[in-house]
């Protein structure tokens, strides 16, 4: 399997300065990172929740995780820890690759699991090991990808579409707007227009209004973000939606949309 990133690494904000010089490492080496001040583009405006959600889950082949007093402190930290064991147990195999940069024990870390100690290993040590791990892997076959969201079952499902915006694979694009606007399980409706919102594409855009009626919120709100990523474009249809729709929830959405779009 082809991942977007080789390494996606959570830490705490204090230790920021030592995380710094090993994703600048990884970049040296060629090495594909997930390191949130790269992302601010992609992150802006998004649900950070489920997004970083996906990357912890399923959008890197490791993840590094730097254990420290601070590490243990944060929300964020622990939701990205959830994520990535979440990720290790379906899969039965190493994934999460620890660094200690003090003593503290993580919660919720089995201490069968190795680790490296950066006050005894050199930053060029790590990555040497971690060039050896990645190795070369293949994008995934659209294929067989299109045929999970189709006919897998709902964890499947998720996952291909999930790999549909990861891999920005625009060649999906009809068969996802078909599962956002049919598909009988709400929670694959949303992940379909998370995907979508993902995909960034304005052939997205009336399907986006349309999934705004959606009955469940999680569809509206994913279709929502989507249509404030489409820009000043859909300006026209929210204020239609506003003053002329009979639906109150689409009419919410629409005047969210258009907030978004003039903060």
């Amino acid at each position: 399997m082809r991942f977007k990133y080789d390494i996606a690494v959570s830490f705490a904000g204090e230790d920021r300065s030592i995380v710094e010089k090993f994703v600048n490492a990884l970049a040296a080496n060629d090495i594909s990172v997930f390191y949130d001040s790269w992302e601010q583009a992609q992150l802006w405006g998004k649900d950070l929740y489920q997004h970083l959600d996906m990357i912890y889950q399923q959008a890197a082949q490791y993840c590094v995780i730097f254990i420290s007093e601070n590490y243990v402190k944060k929300a964020w930290t622990k939701h990205e820890l959830r994520s990535a064991q979440a990720r290790a147990f379906q899969q039965n195999s190493e994934y999460i690759l620890p660094i200690k940069l003090d003593d503290t024990e993580l919660p919720g870390l089995p201490s069968t699991i190795a680790y490296i100690d950066l006050r005894n290993t050199s930053i060029e040590e790590i990555v040497n090991s971690l060039s050896e791990k990645i190795g070369v892997a293949k994008r995934p076959n659209v294929e067989e990808i299109s045929k999970l969201v189709l006919k897998g079952n709902t964890d499947d499902r998720l996952s291909a579409i999930s790999k549909i915006a990861i891999f920005n694979i625009k060649d999906l694009l009809d068969i996802t707007i078909d599962v956002m606007l049919n598909d009988l399980s709400p929670l694959v409706r949303e992940r379909a227009a998370w995907a979508l919102d993902n995909l960034n594409d304005e052939r997205a855009l009336s399907a986006f209004i349309t999934a705004i009626h959606d009955e469940n919120f999680g569809v509206r709100s994913a279709a929502g973000w989507g249509l404030v990523h489409l820009g000043d474009r859909v300006i026209p249809y929210m204020q239609e939606i506003i003053e002329k729709d009979e639906n109150p929830e689409a009419k919410q959405m629409a005047r969210l949309v258009w907030e978004n779009l003039y903060s």
